[in-house]
């Protein structure tokens, strides 16, 4: 989960600066900023700093309005990405190497948006002669693993899907723990990638991110793999809504209340699919509890809330919460309650088909739906096996639904090379790398303000009663993916020093800070990045003798020496450069 926090400040020495600058003859960034940013997103640069690994400053000081302050943004797209990336590569200092490789790589993409894949290589190979005698181990992780996915997407494009896979899936495999690269590899490999292949890298990111065993579970059952969805069932997590995270009360409440109604239908489908795999595995009474378990689930967990005390039933705000919170759960059983009818309903039938009721089943497909998933071809395609061989059709009455049911996945699995764009991990350099201690509340921390609670560091939590542990980091200018790395070698580490060889991640949370500047009427004048914060629940293991609740969830324990001994080089030691 992906959250952002923003601080505000107002600032009226703003003014002052530009008038100091304007008294020195700095002239502020021209409109070649927007241009910078329209290409790899990232601000002008300066002669005094890239904008993307460090801030573009002026007079060694300032770092003005437009001009890079190593926080991303959106670009443009296509031809008027290319042509942004032209006038930034004319402009660029030449000494700033790191970005030029970036420029090249973002015109590559943009290529790739005008359907240009031969043009695309070309810049990728442009990109690659820029890095060519710089050895940085920091740029080979980071930019250089981002060129690589690049380039094996553009060869997908070019139709080498082999090379390509190629391509990605060494990419993916020397930065294993970085939920980025994974991602970004998947992409670039698209829709038509080897099953085998697909399924490395969606595990690798399932064991960092719980929620991703989701695809892992769809992609089973929709493949006829029930018995393998089974044993995912349980490691299940519905998704939560990504955004900001300083809103009012009414916000945050609405933000819960979306995610609740979602958890339920989520909770409906998915419990539905697995009483259904249960039913084609032959296993009737379970099935049948397990839609019982569900509805039982859903009405638990949908009951009105308590009633209100008395003093908070004469605060307004407070009375309209509560009708809230009563109408969503209201709402959210009735929606899910279709779910789970129209499931009891399909398991039901394929039940039937078990117990050889072919004529009744036939009967109710006039009159009860199919749910819209590959159960309906399996029930369908279940019935026309029990047939006797003479009464089956001659062609496949499920072809047609067996193709556009593949089709509709193949096209939510079709991303464009703006998704890849923002999957890419982010440049490191190693005087970005944040130090490897425990963080502290700084002496002049704002009250109130989350982004002020920590300095750069981790803390580590006591472990709950069900043995649960929260790690976080919190780097300043460090980027994502080296704050997330950062986060599992904390977590891994104190693993280690308790003795466990293993530890599964059960949930995430990661946090962008930006620092807003206004004016003093609160226009918006700039956003500065304000550091990044990835909070982990582990449970520590011995992968040996996994705790009964966890055996099903054996390929998602991560082996911390392995992870300690690939991470700890960058992070707790990092390596000289010249």
């Amino acid at each position: 989960m992906n959250v952002f926090s923003a601080r505000s400040r107002t600032l009226a020495a703003i003014a002052a600066i530009g008038v100091l600058l304007g008294a020195t003859g700095v002239a502020y960034a021209d409109a070649s900023s927007a241009q910078y940013r329209g290409c790899d997103g990232y601000g002008a640069a300066s002669g005094e700093g890239d904008g993307m690994t460090e801030i573009a400053s002026v007079l060694l000081i300032f770092n003005p309005i437009g001009y890079g302050n190593t926080g991303k943004s959106s670009t443009s797209v296509g031809e008027d990405g290319v042509a942004d990336c032209d006038a930034a590569l004319a402009d660029l200092p030449e000494k700033h190497w790191m970005r030029k490789f970036s420029l090249l790589r973002a015109r590559a993409m943009h290529r790739l948006e005008n359907y240009d894949a031969l043009g695309a290589l070309e810049d990728v190979d442009l990109a690659a002669a820029v890095a060519k005698g710089h050895d940085d181990a920091y740029f080979a992780r980071s930019l250089g693993l981002g060129l690589d996915i690049v380039r094996a997407y553009a060869l997908r494009i070019n139709a080498k899907q082999h090379d390509a896979e190629t391509v990605a899936m060494q990419a993916a495999g020397a930065r294993p723990y970085s939920r980025q690269v994974q991602l970004s590899a998947l992409i670039a490999m698209g829709p038509g990638v080897d099953p085998a292949d697909a399924d490395t890298v969606r595990r690798a990111i399932a064991r960092l991110v719980p929620t991703e065993v989701d695809a892992l579970f769809l992609d089973a059952f929709d493949s006829g793999r029930f018995a393998e969805a089974l044993a995912l069932y349980p490691q299940l997590a519905p998704p939560e809504e990504i955004g900001n995270i300083n809103l009012s009360s009414s916000e945050r409440a609405e933000r819960e209340w979306r995610d609740f109604e979602n958890a339920q239908e989520f909770w409906a489908w998915r419990g539905g699919a697995n009483a259904y795999a249960l039913a084609a595995l032959g296993r009737n009474a379970e099935a049948r509890v397990s839609l019982d378990a569900a509805r039982s689930r859903l009405a638990l967990t949908t009951q009105p809330p308590p009633p209100l005390s008395a003093a908070d039933e004469k605060d307004t705000e407070a009375q309209a919460l509560h009708r809230g919170a009563i109408d969503i759960r209201l709402q959210a059983a009735a929606q899910a309650g279709k779910i789970l009818d129209e499931w009891s309903s399909m398991v039901e039938r394929r039940i039937m088909v078990s117990d050889g009721k072919l004529k009744e089943v036939m009967a109710t497909l006039q009159t009860q739906p199919l749910v819209h998933s590959f159960a309906a071809v399996d029930l369908l395609e279940s019935i026309i096996a029990k047939l006797p061989e003479k009464e089956r059709p001659a062609n496949s009455p499920t072809k047609a639904m067996r193709e556009k049911l593949a089709k509709e996945r193949v096209e939510a699995l079709q991303v464009q090379p703006s998704a890849l764009f923002k999957s890419l991990p982010e440049p490191e350099t190693a005087s970005r790398i944040p130090p490897y201690e425990e963080a502290s509340t700084p002496l002049l921390a704002m009250e109130g303000s989350r982004a002020d609670i920590d300095t750069e560091g981790y803390r580590i939590s006591d472990p709950d009663a069900q043995g649960i542990v929260t790690v976080s980091y919190r780097g300043i200018r460090a980027g994502d993916s080296t704050v997330e790395e950062m986060a599992l070698l904390c977590a891994a580490d104190v693993a280690r020093k308790a003795g466990k060889k293993g530890m599964i991640v059960l949930h995430r949370m990661d946090v962008r800070y930006t620092v807003t500047t206004e004016t003093g009427y609160m226009v918006p004048v700039r956003k500065d990045p304000d550091g990044y914060q990835t909070e982990l629940k582990v449970v520590f293991v011995d992968p040996a003798a996994l705790p009964r609740q966890y055996v099903d969830a054996a390929w998602r324990v991560i082996d911390t020496d392995a992870l300690y001994a690939a991470l700890s080089p960058f992070y707790i030691r990092p390596a000289k450069h010249n």
